[in-house]
């Protein structure tokens, strides 16, 4: 079973994940215009309310009207989210 198969079945619909290594964070976070926002401590994880780190992000999803939305290294809030 491949990993997209895998997500088929957790989340019970394909999706496509684009992934980003972790020293390619910072770049990517400029690119989306995240970075002042994190590095700054003005973003909370989605899930808990975490302030949101370079070092404990794990995960962003798009979120309406264009914003973005972080999740915390918390397995709890990766697993809920």
């Amino acid at each position: 079973m491949n990993s997209m198969s895998n997500l088929s079945f957790i989340f019970g619909k394909k999706a496509t994940v684009k992934a980003v290594e972790e020293h390619d964070f910072p770049a990517y976070l400029k690119k989306i215009g995240a970075y002042d926002d994190v590095v700054s401590g003005r973003q909370f994880c989605m899930s808990c309310g975490t302030r949101i780190t370079i070092d404990n992000l794990q995960a962003v999803l798009p979120g309406q009207s264009g914003n973005v939305r972080f999740i915390c290294e918390n397995p709890s809030c990766l697993k809920n989210n």
